[in-house]
């Protein structure tokens, strides 16, 4: 499929187990945004998926970094919490307005590492924008979560532990933060909605 594809294109393309959905990451906490766009998106993806037992799953995004100059931030006041909350608030009410069972918590998940590295005296938001993750940490919690959620539950495995961390151009993640970040994934998968103290 070539990147001008349709959403019939892709999704016929071949007989997917899953397909994950998600909100533009400025509306993600914004509730009147999903409606009625994302049942539509839904019927689609069930019609044109060749696999009828297709799990329809959700990514939660994250809030943006403290400091994030991204034109939609004044919608949160400008504050990482308040869209955070608002993220949690407009996923939960959409698992309940929907069918969609699997929520991918990365936006947790990136909290949770917020969490840390301010407990160790830290300041990261693990962007390298103020909204994109990071190449190192950010994207490997992300995997981390993607890998917890979806993959371990079929293979009756963890996260935690695992070995392999990828080195990009942007840096490399240590074993350490490798340990932090499958930690902070492993804890947002179990409490999907609220930052683990």
């Amino acid at each position: 499929v070539s990147e001008s594809a349709t959403l019939r294109e892709g999704v016929s393309d071949e007989r997917w187990d899953i397909l994950v959905l998600q909100q533009a990451s400025h509306y993600s906490g914004l509730c009147f945004s999903y409606r009625p766009w994302l049942d539509r998106l839904i019927e689609r993806v069930r019609l044109y998926c060749p696999n009828a037992g297709a799990c329809v799953a959700w990514q939660m995004t994250w809030s943006y970094a403290p400091d994030s100059n991204h034109d939609a931030f004044p919608r949160y006041d400008r504050n990482s919490t308040v869209m955070y909350e608002a993220i949690v608030d407009a996923v939960r009410r959409m698992m309940e307005q929907t069918n969609i069972e699997v929520v991918i918590p990365t936006g947790t998940t990136i909290e949770n590492l917020r969490a840390w590295a301010a407990r160790r005296g830290e300041r990261r938001d693990f962007t390298r924008d103020g909204y994109h993750l990071d190449l190192g940490c950010g994207r490997y919690a992300a995997a981390c979560t993607w890998f917890q959620t979806l993959v371990a539950p079929c293979l009756r495995t963890d996260i935690g532990g695992n070995g392999f961390r990828p080195a990009s151009a942007a840096g490399t993640v240590t074993a350490e933060q490798a340990a932090m970040c499958q930690d902070a994934a492993r804890k947002a998968c179990i409490r999907r909605f609220s930052v683990w103290e």
